[in-house]
């Protein structure tokens, strides 16, 4: 979209953001009905309004950009897709079993839960091979907020880093974009690098956060939180890469 058609990031734009997580969280806390589908238009309507406006930088506006393809697809799926209150459940959780017969209080803790795992630890579609990666069983809570603040502030070291590099590659300065010359092979491949550091540290920093904060509040147990990426030297195949 041509820059001069974005809208600043104001009033409006806050409140179609908050529309756009009240309506996701409704679409999923609302029982099994034959209407729960006429949420998504309204997501869509949300989102191609937010599509339109702009934050004034580069690389917030492309993690914000990407987020919000993801909650739509995310919508497509858990609204259209998927009957969520029947088809996923959370295992050994009896509280939330049968979630679509609970009252609503349960439904919108449920809710608020499927909206945040971005692993699936503990529910029914938890990837394979998931569970070799959590905390062991027994892990006390200081020592998982120790482990986790200390893996914090390597991700924010390294996220600074990378960061501050791409801001200033001509790889990724919009008004180097149209220069004659180019660059060099070298260069791309640190270019390249860096943006997938960048990547990797703030996934796994948005992780390793909410991680600490549901264990400190008592929220969730450390053996639930499993890392967002595994170990880079087990991905030698392809299937295992994706796994």
């Amino acid at each position: 979209m041509n820059e001069a058609m974005l809208h600043p990031f104001d009033a409006r734009a806050y409140l179609s953001l908050f529309s756009l997580i009240t309506l996701h969280i409704a679409a999923l806390t609302v029982r099994p009905n034959p209407w729960r589908w006429t949420f998504w238009p309204l997501i869509l309507f949300c989102t191609i309004h937010l599509m339109q406006v702009t934050t004034g930088n580069f690389f917030a506006d492309y993690v914000y950009g990407s987020g919000l393809v993801s909650s739509l697809l995310t919508a497509t799926d858990y609204i259209l897709l998927t009957e969520v209150q029947r088809d996923f459940w959370v295992i050994g959780k009896k509280e939330w079993s049968s979630i679509e017969s609970k009252p609503l209080w349960t439904r919108f803790q449920w809710a608020c839960s499927l909206m945040q795992t971005q692993t699936g630890v503990g529910w029914n579609w938890e990837p394979k091979g998931l569970s070799k990666t959590r905390p062991p069983p027994g892990t006390t809570r200081p020592r998982f907020i120790s482990k986790q603040f200390l893996r914090a502030i390597i991700l924010v070291l390294l996220l600074d880093m990378s960061t501050a590099y791409n801001q200033t590659s001509d790889g990724w300065i919009r008004e180097s974009w149209n220069r004659s010359d180019t660059i060099s092979f070298q260069r791309s491949l640190g270019d390249l690098a860096s943006f997938g550091i960048s990547a990797f540290a703030g996934i796994d920093l948005t992780l390793v956060l909410t991680s600490i904060f549901h264990v400190l509040l008592h929220m969730s147990s450390p053996e639930e939180w499993a890392p967002a990426f595994g170990n880079i030297f087990d991905a030698y195949t392809v299937r295992r890469f994706w796994k």
